[in-house]
C-alpha cells in the first residue's frame, strides 16, 4: 500500500475488521463509511471508486502479508537444501493462513473462483510464487535429488491441488471427510500433508 494515504488504509482496516465481525464483505461503500469515525461517504468514494475495488484492496493488503511470511522463511530455510525450502514455504503459507484465517479465507475464495478478479497484486505473487516452486522442483532434479523421471508439470499440478485441498480444510475449519485417521487437530494435518507430498517427490529417486 505504498505511497498511499492514512485514509486508504484506514478503510483497508476497517473493512477487514467488519469482515471479521460478521463474516462478510461490506456490500458498499455506504455501508462501509457508516463504520468510519471521522470520514465521510464522499472521502470514502475519494479511495475507492466502488466496493470491488475495496475488495481487491484487501486482497492486496492480504497478499503482501502472505508474501512477506513466506519470504521469510525462505529466508530462514538451508539455503543449499531445495526440500528445507520447499517445506518452508508450504508449513508457512498455512501457518500464516491459521494465524490470519479471515484473510486467508479471502485469498482462499479468490483462488478456487476462476470467475473472481484476483487483483494485479494476487495474480503476480501467484505466479511468483509457482515460479519459484517450478525451478526448486528443475534445481531438485539436476542435483539428482528428485527422479528426473518425474515430470515437474504434474509436480506442480500436484502439489497445487494439495494447496487448494487443504486451504478448503482450513477454510471450511474442519477434516477432509476422507480422513479416517488417528484423532488430530486441523493445523498439525495439514503440516504432515504438506510434509508427505515433499517426501514422496524427494524420496523418488533413481
Amino acid at each position: 500500500m505504498s505511497g498511499k494515504g492514512n485514509n486508504y488504509q484506514q478503510i483497508i482496516l476497517i473493512a477487514v475488521q467488519l469482515l471479521e465481525k460478521t463474516g462478510e464483505f461490506p456490500t458498499s461503500l455506504g455501508a462501509l463509511s457508516g463504520e468510519i469515525s471521522g470520514l465521510s461517504a464522499k472521502e470514502v468514494a475519494g479511495d475507492f471508486q466502488n466496493i470491488e475495488a475495496l475488495h481487491t484492496a484487501v486482497l492486496d493488503h492480504a497478499t503482501v502479508l502472505l508474501a512477506d511470511a513466506m519470504g521469510h522463511a525462505m529466508a530462514t530455510a538451508d539455503a543449499d537444501d531445495p526440500r528445507a525450502q520447499l517445506l518452508a514455504l508450504g508449513t508457512a503459507f498455512f501457518d500464516w493462513g491459521f494465524a490470519n484465517r479471515t484473510l486467508f479465507s479471502l485469498l482462499a475464495k479468490a483462488l478456487f473462483d476462476p470467475r473472481a478478479s484476483e487483483g494485479e497484486v494476487l495474480a503476480r505473487h501467484r505466479h511468483a510464487i509457482r515460479d519459484l516452486v517450478e525451478r526448486k522442483l528443475h534445481e531438485s532434479q539436476t542435483r539428482g535429488l528428485i527422479s528426473d523421471e518425474l515430470p515437474v508439470p504434474i509436480l506442480l499440478t500436484n502439489t497445487q491441488s494439495l494447496i487448494l485441498g487443504i486451504s478448503s480444510m482450513l477454510v471450511q475449519d474442519r477434516l477432509d471427510p476422507w480422513y479416517k485417521g488417528d484423532k488430530i487437530d486441523l493445523h498439525t494435518l495439514c503440516h504432515r500433508m504438506v510434509e508427505l507430498q515433499i517426501d514422496l517427490m524427494f524420496h523418488n529417486r533413481d
